[in-house]
């Protein structure tokens, strides 16, 4: 709340776990501006269902139960009102709630308070017209005072909407102190412990990094009381903020304990606790590449490496599960035009071996041509012939296989081993 009121703070990014207050935090924002500066403001839900519930269900009883705001909005249940469940007029001011999947309910009217709840559900497109987030931003342009505020439990690393905004703010973490050293230190999981102190995982304790003093759950009221927010990156004008279940006073750690152990079996619902409880991105280390085999892989090439008369290169790349194929193709100019053959180009079939030079010829007796290749290639060669009914010809082509995206798969005593790289296609002849 002291950032929303911060003339300097522009955007508010807030990465989180599910249940700490952050809707709640919303609607305190939304009662200030209707109340003390008021304003045109937005609000964007995931879904229209989620915009109706949170309308009826939570924005009408703050109404309804705050003396300083009741007065401000008439009843919408009156013929003569024209305040909805999704559109609210006050005195100098509106509140229009709009889906994240309606491009008509983002883009119409200017807003100077733009709040998203939730982005990490939002469509990458709504309905094709582009990202519901910019969609609104758009809207706050004429408005030198305009202030966003974004949050959301994030999803999947790489992918979610939160985590990006978040990365572009100061990153600001909650510090408690412990109560033995009184040193300060951000809650993190690896840090909840209970079998190294022979707890059951309902006794969970937490560990200071300091003092490796256990702190016990009756300890965390007086912590959180006590904390304060660090920026870890420079102020650029966005404020970012990121908290977990573990600073929650609604969840204890011996719950998060046992609620971990209920669903690390399975990456399904470990990701769910993952990104509901830590407030963390979940990333599927089977899907990690690390590019350092495919750099190492790299070779040299030169024109020298392109046979002679070739003039234009095209190349491809077909994704497989386990490696890349690449096709590059060298194209020449026929010097005979206009006669009657129809054939083009001639394939030259081999496969290079390991750090050897495969000698490859033609089916039609052209003449062997000598191939130097790595571990990381195999080739099918093509040589341009006679073809007078066509101006361009093939006169080269390589398929490449980049070997540095290899998976591991099981062998039959269970090790895990490389698997059998799949074997060249072989060239074809084309007319």
């Amino acid at each position: 709340m002291d950032a929303v009121s911060d003339a300097f703070v522009r955007e508010i990014w807030v990465q989180k776990s599910a249940q700490v207050g952050w809707t709640e935090i919303l609607n305190n924002v939304i009662g200030y501006y209707v109340d003390q500066d008021p304003s045109p403001i937005l609000m964007v839900q995931p879904t229209e269902e989620v915009a109706v519930d949170w309308s009826r269900d939570r924005l009408a009883p703050m109404i309804r139960d705050t003396p300083c705001l009741r007065g401000k909005f008439s009843d919408e249940r009156t013929r003569a009102t024209a305040n909805t469940l999704r559109h609210k007029t006050f005195p100098g001011g509106l509140l229009a709630v709009a889906i994240s999947n309606s491009p008509a309910s983002l883009a119409s009217k200017p807003i100077r308070i733009a709040l998203f709840d939730e982005v990490d559900k939002y469509p990458i497109s709504a309905k094709q017209a582009g990202d519901p987030l910019s969609l609104g931003r758009v809207r706050t342009k004429t408005f030198w005072n305009r202030k966003i505020l974004a949050g959301s439990t994030p999803t999947v690393k790489g992918s979610s909407r939160v985590e990006k905004g978040f990365e572009t703010s100061d990153q600001r973490y909650y510090f408690v102190p412990c109560p033995h050293c009184n040193e300060f230190q951000r809650l993190v999981w690896a840090q909840v412990k209970w079998s190294e102190f022979g707890l059951t995982p309902e006794q969970a304790v937490y560990q200071c990094v300091h003092c490796a003093a256990s702190i016990e759950e009756n300890a965390k009221a007086d912590m959180l009381a006590r904390g304060e927010w660090r920026a870890s990156k420079p102020f650029n004008g966005i404020a970012g903020f990121h908290i977990s279940e573990l600073y929650s006073p609604w969840s204890s750690w011996g719950q998060m304990a046992r609620d971990f152990l209920d669903k690390k079996a399975f990456p399904e619902t470990l990701q769910q606790w993952i990104n509901e409880a830590l407030g963390e991105t979940w990333e599927d280390s089977g899907e990690k590449l690390e590019p350092i085999g495919l750099m190492e892989r790299r070779e040299s090439y030169t024109a020298a490496s392109i046979p002679a008369g070739v003039q234009l290169l095209t190349v491809g790349t077909d994704v497989q599960d386990d490696r890349l194929e690449v096709f590059l193709y060298g194209w020449a100019r026929m010097k005979k035009p206009g006669a009657s053959s129809t054939r083009c180009c001639e394939a030259i079939r081999g496969r290079a071996r390991s750090g050897k030079s495969t000698t490859i010829s033609s089916d039609a007796g052209s003449g062997p041509m000598t191939v130097a290749n790595s571990a990381s290639k195999r080739c099918a060669l093509t040589r341009a012939v006679t073809s007078p009914s066509r101006s361009i010809a093939i006169a080269w082509r390589a398929s490449v296989f980049a070997c540095g995206l290899e998976r591991a798969s099981r062998v039959p005593d269970g090790r895990a081993g490389p698997r059998r790289p799949a074997r060249a296609r072989p060239g074809r002849r084309c007319g």
